[in-house]
């Protein structure tokens, strides 16, 4: 269903219900969540021909999803989207993730320059393939490592430490995308997350 924003800023606010955490089933409550932000962003697409669009972390809260899966299965729908972006003549191309919960930011976080750094490598695996069947031997000994432009990625955020709800601590460097972090500002600790300016969609 789709409505009004009111005094959101945006123009559409498309209302789902995602999947509650079944605890017997947890890998059909992920392919749900899956299913589920798969459709919402075909909605978006097809139905209001939006540009832009930013998602919760869908029954992370009350249904209780554990972050990590709710990471996973969510960032899966994306990519699953993706992949028919030319199919459906999609203009939809960005998609952010937007959340208060400080925990629930870091695993989307993590999860995200995981698969980044998963997809780096089969790309260069693929492609060194490629560079060497067309080499000769005197070339290959002369370029080892160097053939063109190589992903990088930058942090905004610095690493974080502390006590986290089970009373264990904790100190993990990471990586952050610009639409995973409170504007761009560094943040240690959830005392220093903007909840108020943070928007939320449920």
């Amino acid at each position: 269903m789709t409505t009004r924003p009111g005094r959101l800023p945006c123009d559409h606010i498309i209302h789902t219900v995602g999947p509650v955490f079944q605890s017997r089933h947890p890998s059909r409550t992920e392919e749900e969540l899956k299913e589920t932000t798969f459709k919402v962003l075909t909605s978006a697409a097809v139905d209001l021909k939006a540009q832009s669009i930013a998602l919760p972390a869908i029954s992370s809260g009350t249904f209780r999803v554990p972050k990590d899966m709710c990471a996973r299965a969510m960032l899966a729908g994306i990519m699953a989207f993706a992949e028919t972006q030319r199919e459906i003549l999609s203009s939809l191309r960005d998609i952010r993730i937007v959340d208060n919960d400080f925990y629930t930011v870091l695993g989307f976080s993590s999860h995200s320059e995981k698969l980044l750094a998963e997809s780096s490598g089969r790309d260069s695996t693929r492609g060194s393939r490629h560079r060497s069947s067309s080499m000769s031997r005197a070339d290959r000994k002369n370029r080892t490592s160097d053939y063109g432009p190589k992903p990088s990625y930058t942090s905004n955020v610095p690493a974080a430490s502390g006590t986290n709800a089970y009373g264990s601590s904790y100190d993990d460097s990471y990586q952050s995308l610009p639409s995973f972090h409170n504007s761009g500002k560094h943040f240690s600790d959830e005392k220093d997350w903007d909840h108020e300016n943070t928007t939320s969609l449920q």
